[in-house]
Parts: C-alpha cells; sequence; structure tokens
C-alpha cells in the first residue's frame, strides 16, 4: 500500500482550494508510483479534510481515486485540525 503520512496531509493549512491541490497532487505522485511499480504497490489516496468546509471535496477526491486511478482505498488523517483543536474531532458526526 502506497499512501500519504497523516501528519504530512496537514488538510488545516490554508483554505478548501489548498487542500484540493495539495490532496491531488500528492494524490497523482502516488498513481505515479503505483504504475511505475505496479506489482509492489496498491494506491491508497489522502482526502481534502479541510475543517472549515463539508465533505463535498473529499467525496469528489474519493471518487476520482478510486473510479479514475484505481486507488483501494483512503488514508484519513485522525486531526484535521492540526492540533488546534478548532475543528471537530474525526469521530464527530460532522465528518
Amino acid at each position: 500500500i502506497f499512501s500519504p503520512r497523516a501528519s504530512a496531509m496537514a488538510p488545516h493549512v490554508g483554505d478548501e482550494a489548498v487542500a484540493i491541490a495539495w490532496a491531488r497532487a500528492n494524490n497523482d505522485l502516488i498513481k505515479r508510483c503505483v504504475d511505475l511499480y505496479p506489482d509492489i504497490f496498491a494506491g491508497v489516496c489522502m482526502l481534502p479534510q479541510n475543517p472549515k468546509t463539508d465533505l463535498t471535496a473529499s467525496v469528489a477526491e474519493l471518487r476520482r481515486c478510486v473510479e479514475e486511478l484505481g486507488f483501494i482505498g483512503c488514508n484519513l488523517n485522525p486531526d484535521p485540525g492540526g492540533g488546534h483543536f478548532t475543528a471537530p474531532p474525526l469521530t464527530d458526526r460532522f465528518w
């Protein structure tokens, strides 16, 4: 399984547009690595879990990664607020 580390996802940095661009860039890079070594790696994506927005962008990125890039799952950041405790925890109904 090839995926980003949760601590490097940083969905709380910037706004929703930054989170989307960062997730897409990381997921596209993962896809390149999987394509280079398909017998070794399976892709697992990150989602733009920006704590200031709803899940629309996250659902769209998950669909893109599974349906278009062939990923087998996603890696969620358990602390989307980046330790600032200003966002609901991952266990909250919000997510």
